[in-house]
């Protein structure tokens, strides 16, 4: 993640975190990464053969969001 650099963004010194969207054993998960914790945050957005709602996926994106931990 802090290694990461985009020509667009050249401001940014690389990524603070990723959210991943997974279908995991047919639930349906997003999961949290940020750089600096060793902890994977995650939270379930429908079990086996049910679709999330689009609510749960905009609610769980915003829990999820990764913040920005810039160094001084």
């Amino acid at each position: 993640l802090r290694g990461y650099k985009d020509i667009e963004f050249q401001h940014y010194e690389g990524l603070d975190g990723v959210i991943v969207y997974a279908n995991e054993n047919g639930a349906k998960k997003m999961m949290s990464l940020t750089t600096g914790k060793k902890k994977i945050e995650s939270v379930t957005l429908a079990s086996h053969g049910r679709s999330p709602a689009k609510g749960d996926i905009e609610e769980a994106f915003c829990a999820l969001l990764p913040p920005i931990t810039r160094r001084p």
